[in-house]
């Protein structure tokens, strides 16, 4: 996992990247699987098994050259689940300044403990 860097992620921040990733893996088995069911029952048929089989196998290469093409997260199927989870995952400047100021306040609170103490 270098998405982080060099330094050693949280469990946290590792749950919530491979949630991405697993939401983006399965959107593309979605897409995948989408062009390839037709051939899914394809035993059943004697005479045309084989090319219902090769058709299958194309349309999954034009599948996948066409989340190549869009470099897979500007895809249609990718785009909007990305754009959801961000939605859904990242927190607001406003609120991340209010937490950034309690967390100074906190680190502060050792200081103001010793101050308090020498009086």
């Amino acid at each position: 996992m270098k998405a982080f860097g060099k330094e050693n992620p949280a469990a946290s921040a590792k749950k919530v990247c491979w949630r991405i990733v697993t939401l983006c893996v399965r959107t593309l088995f979605q897409e995948l699987y989408e062009v390839r069911v037709e051939a899914e029952s394809v035993h059943a048929s004697v005479d045309n098994a084989n090319g219902l089989y090769l058709w299958g196998v194309l349309q999954a290469h034009r599948v996948i050259q066409n989340f190549m093409d869009h470099k897979f997260s500007m895809h249609p199927a990718f785009y909007p689940q990305l754009m959801m989870f961000l939605f859904e995952n990242v927190v607001p400047c406003q609120d991340f300044e209010e937490l950034s100021k309690v967390i100074r306040d906190l680190k502060g609170l050792p200081n103001q403990l010793d101050n308090s103490q020498r009086c």
